[in-house]
């Protein structure tokens, strides 16, 4: 077991973005919640969004899998379908992956 694995030992809720899809009567519909290992730190961190624009992070999260910008994150356990209706879910801005010293893993990191 890798540092990066290791490292990952709280539990978030993610939810990935919507795909276009809408719902009969609300906005867009987010997938359903998935729970996955994460290293959660409140920090502020600056950084440039895709398109170059500066932001400053609330959070920096240590995720293990690869999660994609405009989804929610949310430290704990949720099963809310809407992400938009829970207390402290945040959105996503910024995803980073980069390989291991030996490139046999990924260390991958997502902006608040």
């Amino acid at each position: 077991m890798s540092f990066t694995t290791r490292m990952l030992r709280q539990k978030a809720t993610y939810w990935a973005p919507p795909a276009g899809q809408q719902s009969a009567y609300d906005g867009p519909t987010f997938a359903a919640p998935v729970t996955i290992k994460t290293r959660w730190e409140d920090k502020s961190v600056a950084f440039q969004d895709d398109s170059g624009v500066e932001h400053k992070s609330n959070s920096v999260v240590y995720v293990d899998r690869t999660l994609v910008v405009e989804g929610f994150l949310l430290l704990g356990i949720s099963s809310s379908t809407d992400p938009s209706l829970v207390s402290g879910a945040k959105e996503i801005k910024k995803f980073e992956e980069y390989p291991t010293v030996h490139a046999r893993q990924f260390e991958r990191k997502v902006l608040l």
